[in-house]
């Protein structure tokens, strides 16, 4: 069995979503997400998105390159990009989070851009753990 390709990414979006907003992202995220075998978790809070998609190595790079390109947010903040072992959100097309209004330690330390080497190293490991602590509580 080959290896599960990862990547967790935080972004700014252009405007705050309204809860319908997200939930028609998520659908149409979802729906596609199943069609090419990718899983995930998307958390929202005050409109900043953190994310971590995993799958097929080229389907995730197809799918950043969209993520990439979408108007709806910018300042894309790449903190984990590599394999693992196996999926860590298999059980959803998208798994989803909004945490606004709430006061979630550490989600907005990632949107800040100009790190050193050594501090975006940390943050990549601080972002898987906050991810998987999120899947815990879902």
């Amino acid at each position: 069995m080959s290896k599960i390709f990862q990547i967790i990414y935080a972004s700014t979006t252009s405007y705050l979503y309204t809860e319908k907003e997200l939930n028609n992202l998520l659908e149409q995220s979802r729906t596609a997400n199943l069609k090419i075998g990718i899983t995930g978790l998307l958390a929202y809070k005050d409109g900043n998105f953190m994310q971590t998609i995993e799958g097929q190595e080229q389907k995730i790079m197809e799918l950043m390159l969209k993520i990439s390109r979408d108007t709806r947010h910018h300042g894309i903040i790449l903190m984990f990009k590599g394999f693992i072992e196996r999926r860590e959100f298999s059980n959803w097309s998208m798994a989803y989070l909004n945490l606004s209004g709430d006061s979630s330690e550490g989600f907005s330390d990632f949107l800040i851009s100009d790190k050193s080497e050594h501090e975006k190293k940390i943050s990549a490991g601080k972002a898987k753990t906050l991810m998987l602590n999120f899947r815990k509580i879902m």
